[in-house]
């Protein structure tokens, strides 16, 4: 039989698109899995959503909150950004945000935490309360970024998942980022595991790949 989330709408996009919660609680563990952060990377929002079909086929225990897409408008638009033109993932409210884009793509927002999504995000992170949260992305490289906590994070787990999939797993990216999810979890006290899946067709190879090991990890931790 299969199991049933606690499905809820959590906000909503500047568009009026709902942001959505996928919740299977627990009361000995508590997880956040995120994808769609950067509305083109599809492949996270892919891979969470097949996270979700195989939690409610019993494969996955209990303690996961999914959130399938935050930047519910850049998914439709296929843009990084959000309806704003601003990267969410430049926007959070972290020691080190900065008001200049360092790139064209990275645009911080007006001020931390000016999007409606991240504003959307942070009030789930408070009410979810996890001890990890597992971001899905897609990039030209494929890693795992480990945000250095190890507070909840078992290291030995994730490095076994990287290893078996032949991927790097770093502490940092080779490049500077400011208002990322990464530093705001460390800056909060909480283990943040970026993934870093393959784009286009190359996610056609590699996405059982990825579902697995992520299934494992989510079964491990």
């Amino acid at each position: 039989m299969n199991k049933k989330p606690i499905v809820s709408q959590i906000g909503k996009s500047y568009l009026g698109l709902g942001i959505e919660s996928f919740e299977f609680k627990a009361s000995d563990r508590s997880i956040l899995v995120v994808g769609g952060v950067h509305g083109d990377e599809v492949e996270g929002v892919d891979l969470c959503r097949m996270l979700i079909a195989a939690h409610m086929d019993n494969q996955i225990r209990d303690g996961i909150s999914y959130l399938p897409c935050i930047n519910v408008d850049g998914y439709l638009l296929h843009t990084r950004a959000n309806f704003n033109g601003v990267d969410l993932n430049r926007n959070l409210n972290t020691s080190n945000w900065i008001a200049n884009a360092v790139n064209e793509r990275y645009q911080p927002g007006s001020q931390p935490l000016s999007e409606i999504e991240n504003k959307v995000f942070v009030q789930e992170i408070k009410r979810v309360n996890p001890q990890i949260i597992i971001s899905l992305h897609s990039f030209t490289k494929k890693l795992f970024l480990w945000n250095g906590i190890e507070k909840s994070l078992n290291t030995n787990v994730v490095t076994a998942a990287s290893t078996e999939l032949g991927i790097d797993l770093v502490s940092k990216m080779n490049y500077d980022v400011y208002g990322s999810l990464s530093i705001w979890g460390r800056e909060n006290g909480i283990d943040v595991l970026t993934v870093e899946a393959p784009r286009g067709d190359e996610w056609n190879i590699w996405r059982d790949k990825y579902f697995n090991s992520l299934k494992w990890i989510l079964n491990e931790l």
